[in-house]
């Protein structure tokens, strides 16, 4: 992690951002040390590796079907980034018992995201970037998404892409872009390898160069973004 980030997180922490909060959500009562187990063992099951491919909602729905949403809240309150993070989604979406509420999903996210939870740090630069829960700020969002893109989440890569390339919350850089879009689409990203087809084909920040363009738009064809064939048909003509 680059310095000025180890200190930014550090920050975070020092104002007290990982202090728990009253909860609307279902009582924490005491669990058996069963449902305690079987709610870690599911949340490391279900956030191994996923790369966020895997809608937030659908991972907390299957740890509390082993468990329980206590379980879930009692170890997201003993401090677990895992259990943090779903308990996130969970009062993001208001799902599996717990009830709506996006001001607590964003301490929740935020306590997880500086433990270095991936998850979590991409939830929170988007609740940053759409103030909800969280007053809005772009320097914000975009810090925490670059948190989640150093380490090695294409999600995120592809957002920070699309931002630097449209100027959405950040100034226009196509390199900057270019620089995100790229190790995103090679980790098989389809909109990432669709919009460096459109980098190329237009010469945004760089020369023209259909050959480039066309190889990105087969790529976004052949990981299932129709948009890729419609660009390579155009192309053709």
């Amino acid at each position: 992690m680059r310095t000025w980030r180890r200190a930014f997180v550090a920050v975070l922490a020092s104002l007290g951002l990982m202090a728990g909060a009253v909860l609307t959500a279902p009582s924490a009562a005491a669990q058996s040390p069963q449902e305690l187990r079987a709610a870690a063992a599911a949340i490391q099951e279900v956030t191994a590796d996923d790369g966020l491919l895997t809608p937030c909602v659908d991972l907390v729905a299957r740890v509390v079907a082993v468990s329980s949403p206590r379980a879930l809240q009692r170890l997201a309150d003993n401090g677990d980034a895992g259990a943090q993070a779903l308990m996130g989604s969970a009062l993001e979406f208001g799902v599996s018992g717990f009830n709506y509420d996006e001001a607590q999903a964003a301490r929740y996210y935020e306590r997880a995201a500086i433990q270095g939870n991936v998850l979590a740090q991409y939830n929170l630069g988007g609740m940053y970037f759409d103030g909800r829960g969280v007053v809005q700020d772009y320097g914000l969002a975009t810090s925490w998404r670059e948190l989640a893109a150093e380490q090695g989440d294409r999600m995120a890569m592809r957002i920070l892409g699309y931002q630097y390339m449209a100027g959405h919350g950040v100034g226009r850089d196509y390199q900057l872009a270019r620089g995100y879009l790229e190790p995103a689409a090679a980790l098989g990203d389809g909109p990432a390898a669709l919009m460096l087809g459109a980098i190329y084909e237009e010469g945004l920040g760089v020369a023209p160069d259909l050959r480039r363009a066309v190889a990105y738009y087969r790529l976004a064809s052949d990981l299932g973004e129709p948009d890729g064939q419609a660009a390579l048909s155009r192309l053709a003509k």
